[in-house]
Formats: structure tokens, C-alpha cells, sequence
């Protein structure tokens, strides 16, 4: 591992994805491992969102709060830690800048039916399904397999467009779209939810990350972003999320009104949220002022899509519940918190260390397939 200074702040890179989807290539410039640890945690923190409320369920609010005060804290806290991932994601993609090249896009294909492929095979074979039924959960899970990939290929085919709009415009031009955007989706995505920005779950969503990450980058300049030093941006992320579960949780404990909880909720555990925004934004500042480079780092964060579609899988994601429930079940809260996130880390190690063959495959195809090379 080295330091080095990577202040690098007008490149578009082929494609950024919420991962380090493209192998490296001698003649593109060297990864800059400050932001690919960022691409890992952010990653780590989906896992862990998952490993909590999604394998335990929602907390019902008052009752529960309650029943189990600190057991509630400590989940709420953890929940509010790690909803910001996949806003950070995509202001990652944002800051270097998305220009879809034909490998870029075929290596994100490649990735989804390489890993969909055998993780159907080895879930539907060893539960003795058939031939077809694999092929139709195969083609279900590729084509239909959560959100958030469709709405990043619709802000891959919308990023040129996007690019040009922003090398033709202002600082001051960027930033009024910007109030605008955000002030339109607090309004009506956040404080309204309407269509259609879907909570968050929404590529109308993922335009505004794009923007803001772009605007980071090609208008902040080094003297703006020196004032939110990396401790600072850790400093601001964990203070403000502290804050919002600490807030969430005496709301929770003295209201029992459930359409009111339900409200407070939303405010906090939203991808609209302009607080969750806010906390990304200040991570992403403070890692691009970190200096660092480290082969190990950018090799593991190559795997961060491929550690999203394993996961997520039924094959896998019915043992990290499973592991998450026994935990909650017969620990205290303190040692599911901490089980919870060795868990995260550990699936992503234990999946970056799978995704070898992966990636080993798909540089012979680039050896193999002119087009590729």
C-alpha cells in the first residue's frame, strides 16, 4: 500500500459503475484506490442493510421500541449507517463520469449471466427442479432481478447526454440545476412521495447523484474541497446519522401512532432523504482527499457488482438470513451488531474471492474476441 496524491478531477473514465466492473488496462491511467475503498464500503454497506432489516424485518415502531429499547437502538442505528450505499454508488459513478463503451457495457452483461447462471444452476439443480424451470428462473433473474441495475442502464444511455450538458455549462448554471433537481425531489420525492421518484428506487433519482458526483468533481475546486478533510467527511457522516437515530428512535419510543412512525421513517430510512444525500456527499469529498494506493484494494473493489448480484441471490441470501436471525436470536444485540458486520465483510471477501473465475473468464474472452480487445 502507498501514498500518493491522486487529485484527478475532470477524467470520465469508460464507465464507473457501483463497482470496479472493467479489469484494468495498461494504457488507461491507474485506479485511484481512495475511491475504490469507498466503492467497498459502500458495497459492505449494502450487505449490511440487507443482513439487518431485510433478513430481521422492520421494527414495529412503537411496540417494539418499547419492548426492547436498546435491541431497537442499535438496529435503527446500524439501519441509518448504512442506507446511504446506494447513493454512494452512484456519485461514485458520477464524479468519474460515465462515457458507455461497448466492452464496459458487454463486461456488465457478462458479469450478470456469468454469476446468474451458476448460481441458478447450483440452486435449482440441488433442489431437483428442471432444465426449464432453471432456464425461466434464470431468465427472471437476469432480466428482472431487483432495481437498481435496470435504473443504471437507463442512466448509462442518458450519461452522454448528461456529460454534454455539463462540459457546455457553468459552474453557476450546474449548481442552479442542482437547487432545482433537489428541491423538487425533496419536495416531491421525500416530504411527497410521488412518481416518479419512488422513494429513491428511481433513475430520475440516480440523474440528480450523477450531477451532484459530476459537479464534485469538474467544479469543486482543491482549496473547496481541502475544508472537508477525510476526518471531517467521516466525522460529519457519523454525526448526522448518529443524530437521525437517535432522533427516529425517541420518536418511535413516545409516539405510539403508526402513520405518524411510518412518516418519520421515511423521512430518515429514504434515498431521497436529503440528509442521506448530504452524508454521501461529505464521504465522497473526504475520500477524494485521502491518498492512497493499493493493488489490493482496487483488486477486491473490481468484484464490488458481482459481490451485489451473489448476495442478493437466493442461494445466498437465504444463509446470510439465516446466519443474521441465529445471531439476533441467541446473542445479545451487541454481539449481532458486531456479528452483523464481520458478516457483510466476510460475504464480500468470501464473493470477491469466488469472482476470480469470473474474472479470469472474462479476460480470456478479451484475449479471444477481437472486438474486446
Amino acid at each position: 500500500m502507498y501514498l500518493c496524491n491522486i487529485h484527478n478531477k475532470s477524467t470520465i473514465t469508460e464507465i464507473s459503475m457501483p463497482s470496479s466492473i472493467t479489469p484494468a488496462i495498461n494504457h488507461r491511467q491507474p485506479r485511484q484506490s481512495n475511491m475504490e475503498l469507498l466503492r467497498i464500503i459502500a458495497m459492505v454497506l449494502v450487505v449490511l442493510l440487507h443482513s439487518n432489516f431485510k433478513s430481521l424485518g422492520a421494527i414495529e415502531f412503537h411496540s417494539q421500541v418499547v419492548a426492547n429499547p436498546l435491541s431497537s437502538f442499535i438496529r435503527l442505528e446500524l439501519d441509518v449507517f448504512s442506507i446511504l450505499a446506494v447513493n454512494l454508488f452512484v456519485l461514485i459513478s458520477g464524479y468519474f463520469g460515465i462515457r458507455p463503451k461497448l466492452k464496459s457495457v458487454l463486461n456488465i452483461v457478462f458479469q450478470l449471466i456469468f454469476w446468474k447462471t451458476i448460481l441458478a444452476i447450483i440452486s435449482y439443480t440441488a433442489e431437483g427442479f428442471t432444465l426449464s424451470e432453471v432456464a425461466k428462473n434464470l431468465g427472471n433473474g437476469i432480466l428482472f432481478g431487483g432495481w437498481f441495475i435496470p435504473c443504471y442502464f437507463l442512466l448509462m444511455l442518458i450519461a452522454p447526454a448528461l456529460n454534454s450538458y455539463i462540459e457546455a455549462s457553468s459552474k453557476k448554471d450546474i449548481f442552479k440545476f442542482l437547487l432545482i433537481f433537489y428541491g423538487v425531489q425533496t419536495t416531491l420525492g421525500w416530504l411527497i412521495p410521488l412518481w416518479p421518484y419512488i422513494d429513491g428506487y428511481s433513475f430520475v433519482s440516480f440523474i440528480g447523484l450523477y450531477m451532484l458526483g459530476r459537479y464534485i468533481n469538474k467544479f469543486m475546486n482543491d482549496q473547496q474541497r481541502d475544508k472537508i478533510t477525510f476526518k471531517r467527511g467521516l466525522a460529519g457522516y457519523a454525526l448526522i446519522s448518529a443524530l437521525l437515530g437517535v432522533g427516529g428512535f425517541l420518536f418511535y419510543y413516545f409516539v405510539d401512532m403508526d402513520y405518524l412512525c411510518h412518516l418519520v421513517d421515511r423521512a430518515i430510512n429514504n434515498y431521497t432523504s436529503p440528509f442521506n444525500i448530504l452524508c454521501a456527499a461529505l464521504l465522497i469529498i473526504g475520500f477524494s482527499n485521502l491518498k492512497l494506493y493499493s493493488k489490493v484494494v482496487n483488486r477486491l473493489a473490481q468484484s464490488a457488482f458481482a459481490v451485489y448480484i451473489i448476495h442478493l441471490d437466493p442461494a445466498v441470501f437465504d444463509y446470510i438470513k439465516a446466519t443474521s436471525i441465529y445471531l439476533y436470536d441467541n446473542f445479545n444485540i451487541w454481539v449481532f451488531a458486531g456479528g452483523a458486520i464481520l458478516l457483510a465483510i466476510s460475504v464480500y471477501l468470501v464473493c470477491a474471492l469466488g469472482d476470480t473465475v469470473r474474472i479470469w473468464a472474462w479476460n480470456k474472452l478479451c484475449s479471444i474476441i477481437p472486438v474486446l480487445r
